[in-house]
């Protein structure tokens, strides 16, 4: 970060997720006032990570845990639709015992492995807007994950689909509903939009403007996991040091991309600027 800003070039940084349509249609929710005034946010995602540890080589390896290779994506959702946070509190767990490889075929079928990352990662979040936030990151669970993200209001609930994918429903209840209803979406890049990022970068570039998955809300996001993580080790409150300005949201309006497929038009300059 201090060379870009030494140098004044752009640098961005995964994950850029949040610029898909799931995200985009809760953030609008938000801001348009839908669930009132924010009050709280819950973030949860499971895996196995005696599974994934044997497919995945680098999650059994310290900074590879679930908070970190996974728990970023959910981290920069909340960010983006909620802004910067003050202070985080956390608990951090290591599993007792190796691991083993146990797929056949597998190099190392038979060894055992050192699990140096942690297994758990559980937080508090004191955002800078007065809501109060909680992470859990759990690998010593199943898989398919089940991811859960819920954004809770003083007139209703969001609930939110997977953070690691763009698109996915995005649904609401209302205060004395007992029903959730899923909110239509007028943004685009429902699909597997890997690179989002790069290309609003560009233009962005082009229009001289901050890029929305700028490495300022990069920073703060990884300073909210490992303060998570220097929370657990010292028993106390870790204080953010870093902060970033939220970037305004996408344009809605377009056609999403499962219509551009049948090569109707897409002002695609117009949504990303």
């Amino acid at each position: 970060m201090e060379l870009a800003n030494e140098k004044h070039l752009y640098l961005g940084a995964a994950p850029d997720t949040f610029l898909g349509s799931a995200v985009q249609t809760a953030r609008q929710a938000v801001e348009r006032g839908l669930i009132g005034k924010v009050t709280s946010c819950f973030a949860q995602d499971n895996r196995d990570y005696r599974m994934m540890g044997q497919i995945v080589k680098f999650i059994p390896k310290e900074g590879g845990g679930m908070g970190f290779d996974v728990g970023i994506y959910y981290v920069t959702a909340l960010l983006s639709i909620l802004g910067p946070v003050e202070k985080v509190n956390g608990f951090l767990k290591y599993s007792e015992t190796d691991g083993r490889f146990e797929l056949p075929g597998d190099p190392g079928f038979g060894e055992s492995y050192q699990i140096e990352s942690e297994t758990i990662l559980a937080g508090t979040l004191k955002f800078k807007n007065g809501a109060v936030g909680s992470l859990q990151f759990n690998s010593e669970s199943i898989f398919p994950e089940q991811p859960v993200v819920m954004i809770s209001g003083t007139e209703g609930v969001l609930y939110l689909s997977d953070p690691n994918c763009f698109g996915g429903k995005v649904y609401y209840r209302a205060k004395g509903n007992s029903e959730k209803i899923e909110l239509p979406s007028t943004f685009g890049y429902s699909g597997n939009s890997r690179g989002l990022g790069v290309a609003e970068m560009a233009w962005s570039m082009l229009d001289g403007r901050t890029n929305r998955a700028n490495k300022e809300m990069a920073y703060h996001a990884l300073e909210v996991l490992h303060g998570i993580a220097i929370s657990s080790k010292t028993d106390e409150t870790y204080r953010l040091q870093s902060t970033f300005e939220k970037m305004p949201m996408l344009k809605s309006g377009f056609m999403p991309d499962y219509l551009a497929a049948d090569h109707l038009p897409v002002d695609e300059e117009a949504a990303l600027t």
